[in-house]
């Protein structure tokens, strides 16, 4: 699927997941199930009804909350940010008097060594980062430089979830998950803007320099206190030798070099020296960077048309299932309790809202005996496989790290092997107890987010009984 319709289907796994949009109903799931099924056909793919389905979705949010359209409109990026870089830096290079000082020109320090050396380095941070990456099996890691360019390549962030009270939760998650997933596509589209820029930077510091040498004669020359000319001769040899086998135009030998020294005279005329340094600039800094840029609007170009996906995400993966008529399998795994039939109804219709009406819990035994070391794994049901691993606590339990804690660890591995690991606390029994005290209903979640926070997994707290 493409960027546009990705961005449709997070819009839409926004609404459906827990919590979902409070004006988002059944009534709408299965509008949204029938009309795509319809529109695609029998023949279809999973794939296209999820696309299908997500675009409806979309539509009808963005028609009923004000919030979901602004966000809709703040991720998508700017066009015209690539060509504006690009105009700045080379009007910021035609304006710019780099190269020399008055009209004289030092061959050994003309600023244009410093935009060399700027770039030489870059070259070699990127080719440091991508072999760090490519020892380490992982993506490459963008510069500061280009995410500050692809944030600011986004229209109107942070304000995309003011809105209502649901359609700005719905709009803040999407928000961010989003942000999170196009990273790399944002980054390839940064870093494309930074090397045309550099590019375009260089050229202008040409350009101007051309210019203004048909108005103005520039002398060449250069003098330093710790070189004499065999020396200079061959530090231009370094720097310059490439431009001069390309363009043809010799480099003095040293006597040459000695002539125009500035102590000695007034230099010579410059056309030569600006014509081997436009030529080492240009070899050196505007042909790499234009390939870099390329290579990075390929890649964007790419990724926006065909836009990686999560493969284990369970909304997505739920939505296929509808499509094939399937069941998601969820494995739940109460800790130290009896859940009641009525909760696990009501943590089935919970996670309907997000894998789908057709969901099969598979419950494992919830008392652990007391002296059960608390890092031992539970028993695992067979016949996988399962979509989701829920592990089930009871809020009026007070967490222990020798224990929940520890419990939530042990399954940490096996959760993330399995695709997810859900952490739910049912607050059913402890909100019949203290229904006339939700100071304590708030005091005890909050001692759950702490002790589980060093797992990073964040519990989601909900009454899934019949708390009457």
């Amino acid at each position: 699927m493409n960027e546009t319709a990705a961005r449709q289907v997070w819009l839409a796994r926004s609404c459906e997941t827990a919590p979902p949009f409070p004006g988002w109903t059944d009534e709408d799931r299965l509008w949204a199930d029938q009309t795509a099924a319809r529109r695609i056909g029998e023949r279809a793919t999973p794939e296209s009804f999820v696309v299908q389905r997500s675009a409806l979705v979309s539509e009808r949010l963005e028609a009923r909350d004000a919030a979901v359209r602004r966000v809709q409109r703040s991720v998508s990026w700017r066009p015209w940010i690539a060509p504006l870089g690009i105009a700045a830096a080379f009007l910021a290079g035609l304006a710019t008097d780099a190269l020399s000082a008055g009209t004289r020109i030092n061959v050994l320090a003309p600023p244009l060594l410093g935009v060399l050396a700027w770039n030489l380095v870059v070259y070699g941070l990127l080719a440091a980062r991508g072999l760090s990456a490519l020892a380490a099996g992982r993506s490459l890691r963008r510069g500061w430089l280009t995410h500050v360019v692809s944030r600011f390549g986004h229209g109107g962030l942070g304000r995309g979830g003011r809105g209502s009270a649901g359609g700005g939760s719905v709009a803040s998650r999407f928000l961010g998950d989003w942000l999170s997933l196009s990273a790399p596509l944002n980054g390839a589209r940064a870093a494309a803007v930074l090397h045309a820029a550099a590019a375009a930077l260089a050229i202008g510091l040409l350009a101007g320099l051309y210019l203004r040498g048909l108005a103005f004669e520039y002398r060449a020359g250069w003098d330093s206190t710790f070189l004499g000319p065999p020396a200079v001769r061959r530090l231009l040899a370094i720097v310059l030798g490439p431009a001069s086998a390309v363009t043809g135009i010799a480099l003095p030998d040293v006597p040459g070099v000695a002539a125009i020294r500035f102590s000695a005279g007034p230099g010579e005329n410059a056309a030569r020296w600006i014509h081997l340094y436009a030529a080492t600039v240009l070899l050196f800094v505007g042909l790499p960077r234009t390939l870099l840029a390329l290579r990075a609007a390929w890649q964007a170009r790419r990724r926006a048309r065909d836009f990686p996906i999560p493969s284990d995400d369970a909304y997505v993966r739920s939505l296929e299932r509808r499509w094939r008529g399937q069941a998601a399998r969820v494995q739940v795994i109460p800790f130290s309790y009896q859940v009641s039939q009525s909760s696990l109804r009501g943590l089935q219709a919970r996670l309907a809202a997000e894998l789908g009406p057709e969901v099969e819990l598979v419950v494992a035994p919830g008392a652990m005996p007391p002296d059960t070391p608390p890092d031992t794994p539970p028993d695992t049901p067979h016949g996988g496989p399962f979509v989701l691993v829920v592990a089930l606590f009871s809020l009026g339990a007070t967490p222990e790290v020798e224990t929940h804690v520890a419990f939530v660890q042990g399954l940490v591995q096996e959760g993330h092997a399995r695709g997810r690991l859900r952490v739910i606390v049912d607050e059913t029994r402890f909100r019949e107890r203290f229904a006339s005290d939700p100071r304590r209903i708030d005091e005890r979640r909050a001692a759950w987010r702490k002790a589980l926070a060093e797992t990073g997994c964040e519990p989601q707290f909900a009454t899934l009984g019949d708390a009457s």
